[in-house]
């Protein structure tokens, strides 16, 4: 610095020559100090604090990794602070600026959805929202679980501006609700056995399981059973769905036979024929009576059936006994008169049947007088019939006849009149 003296006179003296001295001044030695080297990522510039001795130093020059441009991701950047000042120099201060991550909070929810065959996520939310970077893991894998059950989850952050704690829960697949629906429960009895149907909604689960008065197995017999279906899946729940299944009666038929016997002493009992044949529970009436008729004539008959697995109409007709036939014979037909009635005599085969009916010229007295007459014999009976034997009986001769007078008493003339008798 150059420092010039004048002078410019006065009334006393001249002006003087000026005069000018060289002074030297020489730059002090400033200090730089850094100030806040660990700031924590918050999306904003992040500039590091100087500190000048002397104070206030203007002409300060930051760069950080060579950049001015304030670096604002978490990482270290390398600081240089320069001073450019016409009084001070200062050596550059140099250091790291290393920004820390900030801390993040993991929000686990949707941890309870319910089985529909698809994967099933959990949802991790961030504070602050949006952060990339997460990670979730199901039991240690990173494959969605799709099965019914609890599953450890895991939710981890890796990103580049924030750290967080892992969030940690459990990912329940519940079991959704199937609805079992019953069908085919009206079978007709066929001697196999009947099993109803159970229908799922969603269709075809596996697992269902039946039963029938409280036992899995299959009935035959027609009747009235309770059905209980249930449903046991890993995936799916149902509500047990009860119902009946009713084996109806198979439908029968019954048919009659040999109603055309004929009397011979012993009862008639018709024929039965089932179809299906050999059914059991038959019953038979006669005229409105089970014990089968002996006796000729016509029975109304009717036949049902009371059985456990079959049902028929009830079969109806009538029961002929027809009668029997049976041999007049005449014998007995020669006879000689002695004045008494003369009956010839009539057998029948069998013996002993009665309704016997005998006519001598067509009169059911018998003759007695001698001579030839004519003999029909019939039978009326309930139980035979007989052609009519016929033939003539002749009686024959007579008896020597004597006339006897009773004793007459002596009469004298003019007596009375009196009767005589001669037999």
């Amino acid at each position: 610095v150059n420092i010039t003296a004048s002078q410019n006179g006065n009334t006393q003296y001249d002006p003087a020559p000026n005069i000018v001295f060289a002074l030297t001044i020489n730059i002090a030695t400033a200090t730089l100090t850094l100030g806040v080297l660990t700031p924590i990522y918050d999306g904003t510039g992040k500039a590091v604090s100087v500190i000048t001795d002397p104070v206030g130093l203007t002409g300060l020059s930051v760069t950080y990794d060579g950049n001015a441009t304030l670096p604002t991701s978490v990482g270290t950047y390398t600081v240089v602070v320069s001073l450019t000042h016409d009084n001070y120099t200062a050596v550059n201060a140099t250091s790291n600026l290393i920004i820390g991550k900030a801390a993040a909070t993991l929000t686990l929810s949707d941890l309870t959805p319910t089985y529909d065959g698809t994967g099933k996520a959990a949802t991790a939310t961030t504070n602050p929202a949006g952060l990339s970077g997460v990670t979730i893991t199901y039991d240690g894998l990173a494959t969605l679980p799709t099965s019914v059950g609890t599953y450890a989850v895991v939710a981890s952050l890796t990103n580049n501006n924030y750290t967080a704690t892992n969030a940690t829960g459990n990912l329940v697949i519940g079991k959704p609700t199937a609805i079992l629906t019953l069908s085919d429960l009206t079978p007709t009895y066929d001697g196999t056995a009947k099993a109803a149907t159970v229908n799922t909604n969603p269709a075809g689960l596996s697992g269902v399981s039946i039963t029938y008065n409280g036992s899995a197995t299959l009935p035959t017999l027609a009747g009235t059973y309770a059905v209980e279906a249930s449903l046991t899946h890993a995936n799916y729940t149902a509500t047990n769905v009860t119902g009946n299944l009713v084996i109806g009666k198979a439908t029968a038929t019954l048919t009659l036979s040999d109603l055309t016997p004929t009397y011979d002493g012993t009862a008639k009992a018709v024929t039965l024929t089932t179809n299906p044949i050999g059914l059991n529970g038959l019953n038979i009436t006669y005229n409105g009576n089970s014990a089968a008729p002996s006796l000729a004539g016509t029975y109304a008959v009717v036949a049902s059936l009371l059985n456990d697995n079959y049902t028929a109409v009830n079969a109806t007709g009538n029961l002929v006994i027809g009668k029997a036939t049976a041999i007049i014979t005449l014998s007995n037909l020669s006879q000689s008169y002695d004045g008494l009635s003369k009956t010839v005599t009539v057998s029948t085969n069998p013996a002993g049947l009665s309704g016997l009916s005998i006519t001598y010229d067509g009169q059911a007295t018998a003759p007695s007088n001698s001579g030839t007459y004519a003999v029909i014999a019939s039978l009326t009976n309930d139980n035979y019939t007989a052609v009519n034997a016929t033939g003539n009986l002749v009686i024959t001769g007579g008896l020597n006849q004597i006339i006897s007078f009773t004793s007459l008493a002596n009469k004298t003339y003019g007596d009375a009149p009196f009767q005589l008798n001669a037999t």
